[in-house]
């Protein structure tokens, strides 16, 4: 993502129509993020790869083959293009970062910051990936994932292809064959159990630079020679591209080989303009277009915190507006850094230039270090902070695993369902056996739904599992092992024979899964079950301690959502819509809003009588906030 065409030395030229790529790669990319209608932009990262596979590839063996080729000078050129414009983003993301988050954000940020200035920041984002982290927009540098990729990859490729060059090229475009389709491979096996680390690991994303390596080494050789093969080839390829970035979507089980198919495109594009000029690299090489991709690297390391934390200080902006206003800041910001930054580092060469680089780079990598670490050994500097804000913004934190019951009757992604495993989750006592299915929506519930129940005379069992709607042949990409679990799980049920099921969970509301949800519920009220379908929970623009501690810092303790600007309401809105209208009149089936229960203007509870948070982050429920609305939904669901 950091290599630029202008890079290159020896026989790669530089072409306008890969910065042009470049361009629709991070077009693409912000306006998936922000929302614009382009549901499969994410595969611009991809597009990125492929281009920084096989610029890469042109600097090393073209420079190997003129034996001038140098290790320092290589990452000496890597410390100009790639550090100037990420440290002044991290520096500027910094100074936000102080300016709007509270202390335990700072510390999470600090740690990313850490992470990204040391270029493992896809293995610090991997590690934050359990269900109950934080959500993407509070997460100022999760972009930097990607950049973590590039320069493991850029780390360990110089010295593979000097090992292969000291026999041929054609040894070398075998060994990069290899581990291409043996990355691919990887990719897509290890989607079927942890597709976290497929997303986020280079061994699963290396194919994706490797493609662009191999049209680096074959396309002289194989590129069209003749222009209608030119123009077909670069055309295939730029439907390749296109074609992913409408189609896919946040169900796409992604990378493996759904990937393959948009870095394919990239590949063909660049193969294809090597030798001859096509339609598509014309169109590519516009002025305009060629110029955004010239500062694409600058635009796709602003863009994210500009989205975080303008959301963070405008969280009641129409989606619209602010996707404009955010768009027009970011290419306002990456210009300047481009412009000011980027650019005159860049190029500022002289007599021991790359020592130099080197040894500045090292200083500003240890002292951006320095500076994160003293902010986590600080704990974000929270000495400063009132006490009552800190006990609410402790729950930012809050520990959640023993009160869910995590791993034991909470699964998480890689676990199987096993009945003998979960058997202390299931209903226990003489009273009426119920049972609570579904994901971490139900479980957030159990805690002050089960002494609830046994007041009732009931005894109430709980069967969950992580992002894993109770909804029998359901399939989710985050969850590849959601379908057998269900399937064991109502097997159980009706082995249980209990006289209630509860159905709980963050609903999909697509007209496929809300039939799959119909036919499941027909299936227990046909063995005699009656069912309780409890709708979507609050969900908050952002954490609710968040919000509490704002306004606790302006001397307001309300306790209750403001509507739109706290809440997630038009989703709400729409999800009970879809699943009242689907089960209105079912017999033995109730449909339960959660929100007309509890918000009946919107006004959801923020916290408790006590001044305790009800939610620890946008949507689950604290011991209180169970007990809170377990005392309205109980008397709903047995009535």
């Amino acid at each position: 993502m950091n290599l630029h065409p202008s890079d290159t030395r020896g026989r790669l030229a530089y072409r306008t129509d890969i910065d042009g790529l470049r361009a629709v790669a991070v077009l693409v990319v912000i306006c998936f993020h922000l929302n614009f209608g382009v549901s499969g932009g994410f595969v611009g990262v991809d597009v990125f790869f492929v281009i920084s596979g096989y610029l890469i590839t042109g600097i090393i063996v073209a420079a190997l083959e003129e034996k001038n080729f140098s290790i320092r000078e290589f990452y000496a050129r890597r410390a100009r293009r790639i550090l100037p414009a990420l440290v002044s983003t991290i520096l500027a993301s910094s100074l936000a970062a102080g300016l709007i988050f509270y202390p335990p954000e700072l510390v999470a940020f600090a740690k990313s910051a850490i992470a990204a200035v040391l270029f493992y920041a896809n293995v610090h984002f991997l590690s934050m990936s359990e269900y109950f982290a934080p959500t993407a927009k509070t997460i100022p540098l999760l972009h930097l994932w990607s950049l973590g990729i590039e320069e493991q990859f850029y780390i360990l490729f110089p010295p593979l292809v000097i090992l292969c060059m000291r026999f041929s090229r054609k040894v070398l475009l075998i060994v990069l064959s290899a581990f291409c389709a043996s990355s691919l491979a990887a990719s897509q096996l290890t989607l079927a159990d942890n597709p976290a680390s497929a997303f986020y690991l280079l061994p699963f994303r290396g194919f994706e630079l490797l493609l662009g390596c191999l049209v680096s080494l074959s396309a002289p050789k194989v590129s069209c020679r003749s222009r209608f093969g030119a123009e077909a080839t670069a055309l295939a390829g730029a439907t390749l591209v296109v074609v992913p970035i409408v189609s896919f979507n946040a169900a796409t089980a992604f990378p493996g080989l759904a990937a393959a198919i948009p870095s394919l495109g990239a590949a063909l594009i660049i193969g294809a303009g090597e030798a001859n000029s096509t339609i598509v690299s014309k169109l590519l090489s516009g002025q305009l277009v060629a110029g955004i991709g010239r500062a694409s690297y600058s635009l796709y390391l602003v863009h994210w915190p500009v989205i975080v934390f303008g959301s963070r200080l405008f969280p009641g902006t129409p989606s619209t507006w602010f996707g404009i206003g955010a768009l027009a800041t970011s290419f306002i910001t990456a210009l300047l850094n481009y412009r000011f930054v980027e650019q005159p580092i860049r190029h500022a060469a002289g007599p021991g230039s790359s020592s130099r680089a080197l040894a500045i780079s090292a200083a500003a990598i240890a002292s951006l270090c320095a500076l994160f670490g003293w902010t986590v050994h600080e704990d974000g500097f929270r000495p400063g902070t009132e006490g009552k804000i800190q006990r609410v913004l402790a729950f930012l934190n809050y520990d959640h695993d023993r009160l869910y019951r995590d791993r034991e009757c909470y699964l998480s992604a890689d676990q199987d369902f096993s009945l003998t495993s979960m058997s202390g989750c299931l209903p226990r006592g003489a009273g009426i056996p119920a049972i609570l299915w579904g994901d971490s929506h139900a479980m957030h519930l159990y805690p002050g739904l089960r002494p609830a129940f046994e007041k009732k005379g009931y005894a109430l069992g709980v069967l969950t599992a992580s992002a894993c709607a109770p909804i029998l042949g359901y399939r989710t990409p985050e969850r590849p092992k959601c379908t057998a679990f269900n399937a064991a799980a109502l097997q159980a049920i009706l082995s249980l024979e209990p006289r209630l099921v509860i159905l709980s969970a963050r609903w999909p509301t697509d007209d496929a899964s809300v039939a799959l949800l119909d036919r499941t519920s027909t299936q227990l009220t046909e063995a005699g079950i009656k069912v309780a379908i409890i709708g979507e929970s609050p969900l908050y623009k952002i954490d609710v301690p968040l919000i509490v501690a704002k306004r606790l810092q302006a001397y307001d303790e309300s306790r209750t959502a403001r509507g739109e600007l706290d809440l997630e309401s038009g989703f709400l809105q729409w999800s009970d819509r879809v699943l009242s209208a689907r089960f209105a009149g079912h017999k033995d089936v109730k449909f339960i809003s959660v929100v007309d229960a509890l918000c009946p203007r919107m006004d959801c509870p923020l916290t408790d009588e006590e001044g305790t948070p009800v939610h620890f982050d946008t949507a689950h429920l604290t011991k209180e906030g169970s007990i809170l609305f377990a005392k309205v939904l109980t008397p709903l669901i047995l009535r």
